[in-house]
């Protein structure tokens, strides 16, 4: 899958590194529920709305390549709740929303996720976030990270919304690919730089056809221990 020395991993943020919290998903149903839900609608029902307006909005993404914006995803969810919102409502709702992700934060698929990111630098190989968003931006995806503890391992992070360009879009990677050169002076080829995410036609396919290595994890019984793997034969 490579020939380089790998001496740079881009790892995508959602099921990669992070998975959902349940807690946070009740939370916002009940957030609708109780204050913007003018219709009465149940709880199902709005699970339902967000689910189907989080895999649309995600589809389009990978088909046009562009990044379709947090508050685009949750006006169109106040929408569907029957509510047309003022700005002034969208900035309400969104805070509210952003306050409980943070009190409710995704989870850690890998508990030794900080164990193997400090493996990776005492290797040299230096790491960066290379991340589609939807309902949640980058900069509060950024938040979690500091939170976590994790946010100084990364040399830099790539957020669609920030770029305006969504995986597998050949540009997305080119963003990684610029950045970590111009910060990682032994980047040279592009596949010295190992993609790791879970999804096979964004991560997977979108690092292949760039030109990076790449490494698909959790959605195929891999999982992040496994770089480490030296079947795999990535040298680190």
């Amino acid at each position: 899958m490579h020939q380089a020395p790998i001496v740079h991993v881009s790892f995508d943020f959602w099921r990669t590194l992070f998975k959902s919290n349940p807690q946070f998903s009740r939370a916002r149903v009940a957030l609708l529920q109780e204050n913007f839900n003018p219709n009465k609608l149940s709880d199902t029902q709005i699970s339902s709305i967000i689910e189907n307006i989080g895999d649309a909005v995600d589809n389009i993404n990978k088909i046009t390549l562009e990044s379709v914006s947090a508050s685009e995803m949750n006006a169109a969810l106040l929408l569907k709740m029957g509510i047309h919102p003022n700005p002034n409502v969208l900035k309400d709702f969104e805070k509210k929303v952003t306050d409980l992700f943070i009190h409710f934060p995704p989870n850690l698929i890998a508990s030794n996720t900080d164990s193997i990111f400090e493996r990776l630098g005492a290797a040299g190989v230096t790491i960066s976030l290379a991340s589609n968003t939807a309902f949640i931006c980058g900069d509060v995806l950024d938040t979690i990270l500091s939170n976590a503890k994790l946010s100084n391992h990364f040399l830099f992070k790539v957020y669609s919304d920030k770029i305006n360009r969504s995986k597998p879009a050949s540009d997305f990677f080119s963003s990684v690919y610029q950045t970590a050169t111009a910060l990682n002076k032994n980047v040279n080829d592009k596949d010295s730089i190992l993609h790791v995410g879970d999804d096979f036609h964004a991560d997977i396919e979108g690092a292949k056809n760039f030109g990076f290595s790449f490494f698909q994890i959790n959605s195929n019984g891999a999982s992040l221990n496994d770089i480490f793997n030296e079947t795999n034969n990535f040298g680190i």
